[in-house]
Order: structure tokens, then C-alpha cells, then sequence
């Protein structure tokens, strides 16, 4: 049976392993301080070792394993990884672990420091923070959003953060990508996948726990990874939303947040290195990437011709509509019950500037101008439409707003907003 020693901090560690193992096995078997922050899928460099004898022994290194030495600080000509290098034959080896020293006084100096600089520019906000959500969980949520919901539900909330990262929404809420039913079925069901690689990479992070506490336990340090460590922060970060979510009382679904969006990109980016161990990362990402890129171009597409699909938006083609009925009148303010554009004027009055009246076309004075979402069967369409008074008083509830083509030198001014 093959025999490996192994040579680091001055120290040997001595291994014996069957033939098919690879030095990274073996050394694990033995505690020997050699790193796997990728988790031993030749996705990073720090299982570096140099083999001073036994070379022969190992399987030959392959394309992938050159192309991360490329990037390898110090390689030499004995230089393997020691996930990729495979005991082939039996014999004996001498193993140099390639030791990143660390200068722990240092680093643990510059992350006082660290800490203390956003301790200090970030003390209003951690102030106003920690009371907010200390008032939220000793009194009752007020009417307003969020709303007071189930704490128990508010629980699970961060586990559905990942709105940011999928197209389903924009799919049945703000346009139609073009294409059969099937297809556009099919990308909004790949594009929430995102949930599937997210959860799995959280299952991930869990069975990382272990190895991080008992890293943290020994004296060496260097038996967890950096992932290792990386994945038991972002489940504290997990927590801590929780705690944040059953504060404010975040109802159950798919959250648009992004206090949860860098948790759920790093858990997905996990769940989808875990598939890759059983050879499905392809094929699953290939089918999310190909689904997200589906609907940001067909919603983008039909935004860009159409504008957005639900009442409450006015779309180009009703906006561009209603200018040209306004254009038939020269009127400078009309009034109006659509939320909108109460708000939000400057995007019909750019739309008058684009689209002008006809030249020779004449212009009436009108009785008074009210601007509206046509109705069928007592439901508002997503149609404007302007309607002449005739001299008789807005409807109740409605507003003046401005509809005059904007100036060409019109600048953006925000308390206009």
C-alpha cells in the first residue's frame, strides 16, 4: 500500500492510503494542513503541494489542472494539485504542503480597524436600526406595509429572496416575452430554478458547519477552508434576515430585497458547485441561463414596442395614443383619476414633445379635459382615453395636471418628483 509523508511548519504527518486515492485524500486522513477552499474540485489553487519524491507514482496532470496552475503562485517543476494528483502505484512519497503563512497579529489589527471605521460612519444607521426593530418586536405593526402577518410566517420569508435573480414576475406582470405559450411557460418555470440552487447551496453551507467549528476549536486553523468559513457568515446573515423579517412582519413569498440578494447569489452560486459534483450543473444552469436570457430580451422587446401590459402603467402605444387626442385640443391642463400620471406627468409631456400636432390641423378650445382609463363592464382597460367635458365639473377625486409639451432644454429636477 502506498505510504505518503507529508512536510509543513516544520512538522510530518505520515499517511497510508490505497492505490486510486488522491494526495488530498491523504491528507486529510492524517490532519496534514494542506487547503481545499474550492472543496477539492479543481476550482482554486490551495491544495498546491510539491512532490519532492514519487513523482512517477501520481496520474499525469490534465488540461484542467494546468490551467489553474497557470494561476499558482510559485509552481515549479514537481508542482501538483493535490485534489487532481492520484496515487497510481504503490511506493512511497515525500509531500511538500505548500504553507500560506498568515501574520494573525496583523490581520486580526486591520480587522479591529476595519470594523471600528464602519462602527464609526455607520452609527446613526446602527442606532436607528437596532431600536427600529427592537420597537417592532415589543409593539404591533402598524397598517401600513408590511402589515401584520404571521411572525411564524415571516420566519421563512428569506428562503423565497431570490425575486431579483429570476424573470418570473416580469413575465405575468409587466410584459409578455413573444413566442408559443409552451416556451414562455417553460422560461418562467426555469428562470425560478434560481430557488432550487439557492436552497441547495444553503444545505450546502449547513454541512460546512462542522468542519468550520472544529477548525475553530483545534489549533490549526488552516482544516477549514476559506468556503468553509464563507458559508457559516453568509448563514449567519441568513439569521439575521430572519430576525429582521419577523421584525417587520415580511409576508411569506417572493421577495424583492436586497439585503437578501447577496446571501441567495452566493447560496445559488454553492447549490449549483454542488450539482456540479454529480454533473448536472450544465445542464441545470444551462437551462436557467438560457431561461433568464429569454425573458430579460423578450420583456425587454416588448417594453421597448409596447410598454408594460397591466393597468396602472401607461404603455408607449396608450401614451402615444393620447397625445395624438390631445393634440386636437389647446388645452395646457386637463384633469385626470389615473394615479400616474397625477404623479408622474413628465412622461406624457415628453411623449407631446415627440409627437407633435400635424401641421395645417387646427386646435379647439375644449370645456375642460379629463384623461381616464376607458371601462368595459364596469373594468378599467388599459386604454386612456380623454374625454370633453363640455363645461361641466371634473369628476370627484380627479386632479389638474399639466399636459403642455415639455421644453426641448427641460432638465430632470427632483423636487418636481
Amino acid at each position: 500500500m502506498p505510504t505518503v509523508r507529508f512536510h509543513a511548519h516544520g512538522r510530518t504527518w505520515d499517511s497510508e492510503v490505497p492505490v486510486g486515492e488522491s494526495i488530498l485524500q491523504a491528507s486529510k486522513k492524517v490532519g496534514a494542513p494542506e487547503g481545499d477552499a474550492c472543496g477539492g474540485v479543481c476550482g482554486c489553487s490551495t491544495c498546491h503541494v510539491y512532490v519532492k519524491e514519487g513523482l512517477a507514482l501520481l496520474s499525469p496532470a490534465e488540461e484542467d489542472e494546468e490551467d489553474i496552475m497557470d494561476k499558482a503562485f510559485d509552481v515549479r517543476a514537481n508542482s501538483r494539485l493535490g485534489c487532481q494528483a492520484k496515487i497510481l502505484k504503490d511506493g512511497h512519497l515525500e509531500i511538500e504542503v505548500q504553507v500560506h503563512e498568515v501574520r494573525r497579529r496583523q490581520d486580526r489589527r486591520g480587522l479591529l480597524w476595519s470594523v471600528a471605521f464602519l462602527l464609526v460612519f455607520n452609527a446613526k444607521y446602527i442606532f436607528i436600526a437596532t431600536f427600529n426593530v427592537i420597537y417592532r418586536f415589543t409593539h404591533a405593526s402598524g397598517a401600513t406595509y408590511p402589515g401584520t402577518g404571521s411572525r411564524l410566517d415571516s420566519v421563512l420569508a428569506p428562503f423565497l429572496g431570490g425575486n431579483l435573480l429570476n424573470g418570473y414576475d416580469y413575465v405575468f406582470k409587466m410584459a409578455r416575452p413573444p413566442g408559443p405559450d409552451w416556451l414562455v411557460t417553460a422560461a418562467s418555470w426555469g428562470a425560478r430554478l434560481v430557488y432550487l440552487f439557492a436552497w441547495l447551496g444553503m444545505a450546502a453551507a449547513i454541512s460546512r458547519i462542522s468542519k468550520a467549528w472544529r477548525a475553530w476549536k483545534s489549533e490549526d486553523r488552516s482544516a477549514a477552508s476559506v468556503l468553509d468559513l464563507l458559508a457559516v457568515i453568509a448563514l449567519n446573515g441568513l439569521v439575521l434576515q430572519a430576525f429582521i423579517f419577523v421584525a417587520l412582519r415580511i409576508p411569506l413569498g417572493p421577495q424583492y430585497y436586497f439585503g437578501t440578494f447577496a446571501l441567495h447569489v452566493f447560496f445559488a452560486w454553492l447549490g449549483v458547485d454542488l450539482l456540479r459534483r454529480v454533473r448536472l450543473a450544465a445542464v441545470a444552469g444551462g437551462f436557467y441561463a438560457a431561461s433568464c436570457a429569454f425573458i430579460t430580451l423578450g420583456v425587454a422587446r416588448e417594453l421597448h414596442y409596447h410598454g408594460y401590459d397591466y393597468v396602472g402603467w401607461p404603455t408607449l402605444r396608450t401614451a402615444t395614443e393620447l397625445t395624438r387626442a390631445l393634440n386636437a385640443y389647446e388645452d395646457t391642463a386637463a384633469h385626470t383619476d389615473i394615479e400616474f400620471l397625477d404623479k408622474y406627468p413628465q412622461p406624457l409631456r415628453t411623449v407631446r414633445l415627440l409627437v407633435p400636432p400635424v401641421s395645417g390641423e387646427p386646435q379647439r378650445k375644449s370645456g375642460g379635459l379629463f384623461i381616464h382609463y376607458a371601462e368595459r363592464d364596469g373594468k378599467k382597460l388599459g386604454l386612456m382615453i380623454v374625454t370633453d367635458l363640455a363645461g361641466n365639473p371634473p369628476p370627484k377625486g380627479s386632479r389638474s395636471i399639466e399636459i403642455t409639451p415639455l421644453p426641448r432644454d427641460w432638465v430632470p429636477d427632483p423636487k418636481t418628483w
